[in-house]
């Protein structure tokens, strides 16, 4: 069992999925170095890489430092994060995908904002950095919260943030609350962040950026969507909605429908303004809103859905 120097578990588990990486992972494992907690266990979960990942890894083994090399089959990120959160032996876990970095003392701060509070998720800012433009914060309806104790029933804006990056999350808590990733290949974090958030026991915020996203070629927020992320994402947010009903009622629930139905229609007008006429969109839209238990979430959505189709049809 890795350990730190006073030979017990260590405190933060990093759980890296890589595929097709080797380019990016060098400077990722950089940034873990200095991310601020001593004694860090590093778990890499090679995917089936073919380009020479692993050896990214084993190069690193060579330094006294706590990394270590999980080799699966290719089954996507899902599948690599569960192998990871197996093998991990850390007080908190943290997820990083492999092409992106972590500022100097970021987990540091999670940490004794978690230790403050006793928290069991926090939350940090993520920075967008892509080459081609500025650099930018995501979810910016969060900048409007003030660092400490968050409750998503009075900051619905903490709904928006269903990335597992960016966070730490006590383990005991991810465990007993039977966190586990759907086995998809895109968006298959949503579910789960949605439902930590939901059975968090006490969530924290950190104003503070810890986390730089680099959208890399090949990227799902990157590419043009194909039928196969269209369907993704509205499983995806299915999976949300049917999650969030096991654990809701009422006007909670409903909370949690408005937020699907604002993301839902925010993610339909970027594809159609990138994509015109994708109406391939609309029936994953029209399915979900038919699940809504909220009348104002559902024709909200379905208003989104007739919009788009009389404008297409217009156009055609």
């Amino acid at each position: 069992m890795p350990a730190d120097a006073s030979g017990n578990a260590p405190l933060l588990s990093v759980i890296v999925p890589a595929f097709q990486a080797g380019r990016w992972l060098p400077e990722c494992l950089d940034s873990l170095n200095v991310a601020g907690v001593e004694g860090t266990e590093i778990i890499v979960v090679d995917d089936g890489s073919s380009d020479g990942t692993a050896d990214v890894v084993h190069r690193w083994q060579r330094s006294p430092t706590n990394v270590q090399l999980i080799q699966t089959p290719h089954r996507g990120p899902g599948c690599a994060r569960n192998a990871g959160v197996e093998q991990a032996r850390g007080r908190f876990l943290a997820f990083v995908d492999a092409d992106d970095v972590i500022p100097a003392g970021a987990f540091g701060r999670l940490l004794s904002v978690a230790a403050r509070d006793e928290a069991d998720m926090v939350l940090g800012r993520m920075l967008r950095c892509d080459a081609d433009q500025p650099v930018r914060k995501v979810f910016p309806r969060l900048g409007t919260l003030q660092s400490g104790p968050v409750d998503w029933r009075i900051q619905r804006e903490l709904l928006a943030d269903t990335v597992v990056t960016a966070k730490v999350y006590r383990r005991s808590f991810w465990l007993d609350a039977g966190l586990r990733f759907p086995e998809w290949d895109c968006y298959e974090d949503m579910p789960v962040v949605l439902q930590a958030h939901l059975c968090s026991r006490r969530t924290s915020y950190f104003r503070g950026a810890v986390y730089r996203w680099r959208r890399t070629p090949g990227s799902i927020t990157r590419v043009a969507k194909d039928e196969g992320a269209v369907a993704g994402w509205w499983r995806s947010l299915l999976r949300c909605r049917a999650d969030a009903a096991e654990v809701l009622a009422g006007s909670e629930l409903g909370l949690v429908e408005k937020e699907l139905s604002r993301r839902s229609r925010r993610w339909l007008n970027k594809l159609f303004r990138e994509q015109p006429g994708r109406v391939d969109a609309l029936g994953g839209a029209r399915k979900l809103a038919m699940t809504f238990s909220s009348i104002r979430a559902r024709d909200s959505l379905l208003d989104a859905v007739r919009q788009y189709e009389e404008t297409t049809n217009g156009a055609g």
